[in-house]
Protein backbone atom coordinates (compact mmCIF):
# COMPACT_ATOMS: atom_id res chain seq x y z
CA UNK A 1 0.00 0.00 0.00
CA UNK A 2 1.22 3.21 -1.01
CA UNK A 3 1.88 5.63 1.52
CA UNK A 4 -0.13 9.04 1.52
CA UNK A 5 1.75 12.39 1.98
CA UNK A 6 -0.18 15.51 3.01
CA UNK A 7 0.90 19.58 3.09
CA UNK A 8 2.16 18.55 6.44
CA UNK A 9 4.17 15.54 6.02
CA UNK A 10 7.68 16.72 6.84
CA UNK A 11 10.15 16.49 3.86
CA UNK A 12 12.42 13.86 5.63
CA UNK A 13 9.60 11.46 5.84
CA UNK A 14 8.88 12.03 2.24
CA UNK A 15 12.51 11.40 1.33
CA UNK A 16 12.94 8.25 3.15
CA UNK A 17 10.71 6.45 0.37
CA UNK A 18 13.43 5.88 -3.20
CA UNK A 19 9.77 6.50 -5.58
CA UNK A 20 8.96 9.80 -3.07
CA UNK A 21 12.36 11.19 -3.98
CA UNK A 22 12.52 10.45 -7.25
CA UNK A 23 8.92 11.83 -7.91
CA UNK A 24 9.83 15.01 -5.87
CA UNK A 25 13.24 15.41 -8.57
CA UNK A 26 11.05 15.19 -11.35
CA UNK A 27 9.25 17.88 -10.26
CA UNK A 28 12.49 20.01 -9.73
CA UNK A 29 12.16 20.84 -6.13
CA UNK A 30 15.08 22.51 -5.67
CA UNK A 31 17.51 22.29 -2.65
CA UNK A 32 16.86 18.65 -2.24
CA UNK A 33 20.60 18.87 -0.47
CA UNK A 34 20.37 22.33 1.49
CA UNK A 35 21.91 22.92 4.36
CA UNK A 36 18.64 24.68 5.03
CA UNK A 37 16.52 21.68 4.70
CA UNK A 38 17.42 20.73 8.26
CA UNK A 39 15.49 24.01 9.88
CA UNK A 40 12.54 22.61 8.04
Amino acid sequence: MAEKYTENTKLSEVLNSPEASKIIAKYKLPCLHCSMAAYE
